[in-house]
């Protein structure tokens, strides 16, 4: 619905800051995919083949290796969901997201999916994302709805890069 009581300006600097935010979010997923993509790669082929191990044993050394390094990253930056329901059923009741979390998630995201994790990145790039758009919001002091604006806009931003993204694809 419509507020007849929204000033005009307030309104077209809020769509332009929701269109840039679209558009660093989808070049952040995007970018993340394709680390992701080019890690996985070097990791699970070039590496395997550099080493020269029965590819049983690299699988065991790698999951292994690599569920260390995310069990470290989890201790460092603390545990949290990495559900992407979860995610935005807490959006939905606050209308925020915890960006302070976000940089810890997306990297040990990174680690993990690098080293063959059965979820996908959606939740840590939610956070990111989303976490963006609340930061974004907190620092040019945004009203609520406008700050769930913006981090509803963040998230819009990566999943429209990640549905449409050639590598998500292709992984």
């Amino acid at each position: 619905m419509i507020d007849p009581q929204a000033k005009p300006a307030r309104y077209i600097t809020l769509l332009a800051l929701v269109v840039a935010l679209g558009l660093i979010c989808a070049l952040i997923t995007f970018g993340f995919i394709a680390l992701v993509s080019q890690g996985t790669h070097l990791l699970w082929e070039h590496a395997a083949l550099v080493l020269g191990l029965d590819p049983r044993i690299f699988t065991l050394l790698v999951c292994t290796i690599g569920g260390l390094v995310v069990g470290l990253l989890v201790k460092l930056f603390g545990d949290h969901s990495g559900i992407f329901a979860e995610v935005m059923l807490e959006f939905g009741k606050s209308g925020r997201f915890d960006y302070r979390n976000a940089p810890g998630i997306v990297i040990t995201a990174f680690f993990s999916l690098i080293a063959g994790a059965s979820l996908g990145p959606e939740a840590p790039l939610a956070d990111a994302c989303g976490g963006m758009g609340t930061l974004l919001s907190d620092r040019l002091k945004l009203n609520g709805q406008e700050t769930r604006t913006m981090g509803y806009s963040g998230v819009s931003g990566m999943l429209a890069a990640f549905i449409t993204s050639p590598f998500s694809g292709r992984c």
